[in-house]
């Protein structure tokens, strides 16, 4: 079973678990770091799985928003890393993704996000 992270929008996030069938969770977020987790814990079991019944993990890794997608790929590293299950990432494409061609394509460890551009981190007014 693969859960696919996309959170590459910025208003909302969606999820998907990919077997035979795919099965798509959505939710918008303003605190994505507090909730990614949660709901992909929600999400899993509303379908009646865990964690240990993932096998394979696909992620955006960007381009989108800075935090968001650091958030994704952080989530996603750090549950394979857990989980000892491979990684797929992807960047944003035009097109929708065949989802299930991510179950046999080339996975790795762990993934780094691809902004598309320099991150506009700014720092504190003095004063």
């Amino acid at each position: 079973m693969l859960l696919f992270i996309d959170t590459s929008d910025f208003e909302s996030a969606a999820l998907a678990l990919v077997n035979q069938q795919i099965v798509w969770h959505k939710f918008t977020s303003r605190n994505l770091s507090e909730q990614l987790l949660v709901e992909i814990k929600k999400f899993l079991k509303k379908q009646k799985l865990e964690l240990k019944d993932l096998t394979k993990l696909a992620v955006i890794i960007g381009p989108g928003g800075f935090s968001r997608i650091r958030t994704a790929v952080a989530t996603a590293n750090a549950l394979g890393f857990s989980l000892d299950i491979p990684i797929v990432g992807l960047e944003k494409p035009n097109q929708p993704a065949d989802l299930k061609k991510l179950l046999v394509s080339p996975s790795q460890k762990m993934f780094q996000p691809a902004y598309g551009k320099e991150p506009n981190i700014t720092l504190a007014k003095k004063g």
